[in-house]
């Protein structure tokens, strides 16, 4: 369970998160030129299970070692679309299940200017063409998730 909570807080922060600035073209950088590789992880592994494409996503469990062997600007995805996926979260997890979607869902709902229930009535009027309502999306997804959650406690 910890991978699929590490995959939401990867796939959110991606998205939050602004692209790294390009690595200086000066001769005296000495940094790394940013990679462009990319890894796939899914709810369970398909083809291959390497990783090395979405046809062949790696299983979440193998999410922090994709991460951790990335090079600089290289990207993790979380391939999503294999259908319903059913999560069991033990109770003892429950309480850091709760604080993490919390967490993420502050980060979104700074990221949208949602500071009260008004701005976020306000938002959810957004035309499916505004580059906000895919994280509106996200902030609806996530308190959904919260919700379920305390339902089932």
């Amino acid at each position: 369970m910890a991978g699929l909570v590490a995959a939401l807080v990867l796939a959110t922060v991606a998205v939050l998160v602004p692209d790294a600035p390009e690595t200086p073209s000066s001769p005296e950088s000495t940094a790394a030129p940013a990679s462009d590789e990319v890894r796939w992880v899914a709810p369970a592994a398909t083809g291959s299970g390497d990783g090395s494409a979405a046809a062949d996503a790696a299983d979440l469990s193998a999410l922090p070692r994709l991460v951790s062997d990335m090079p600089q600007g290289g990207r993790v995805r979380l391939r999503a679309d294999q259908g319903a996926y059913e999560v069991r979260i033990p109770l003892d997890e429950a309480d850091q299940w709760l604080r993490t979607l919390t967490s993420v869902r502050l980060a979104v709902a700074t990221r949208l200017g949602i500071t009260d229930a008004e701005t976020a009535d306000e938002l959810a009027e957004l035309s499916e063409d505004d580059p906000r309502a895919f994280m509106l999306s996200v902030y609806d997804w996530l308190g959904f998730a919260q919700e379920t959650l305390i339902s089932a406690l």
